[in-house]
């Protein structure tokens, strides 16, 4: 049976710290940092294999980014905090 792919990812470690699931280029980043945002907030795109997902966060809070557009990241990296 095949799975559909969800286009939007929760990837979290803790409850403020969001990481790469998958190795995987950071393709957009959608806000500034700095920026509030709240729960369900687009934050950035990732993409592996050829397929796009975003990823949201999960609490309210000010993001504080910790890669770029273009970088490459390997499982784990850290990618934003929201606090």
């Amino acid at each position: 049976m095949a799975m559909a792919i969800a286009p939007r990812l929760f990837v979290q470690t803790s409850p403020e710290r969001h990481t790469s699931p998958s190795v995987a280029q950071v393709v957009d980043v959608l806000v500034a940092d700095g920026a509030q945002v709240r729960a369900g907030s687009s934050i950035m795109v990732l993409e592996a294999r050829r397929a796009e997902r975003t990823v949201i966060a999960r609490k309210f809070g000010t993001v504080r980014l910790h890669v770029k557009r273009g970088d490459f990241v390997e499982v784990g990296t850290p990618l934003f905090d929201v606090k």
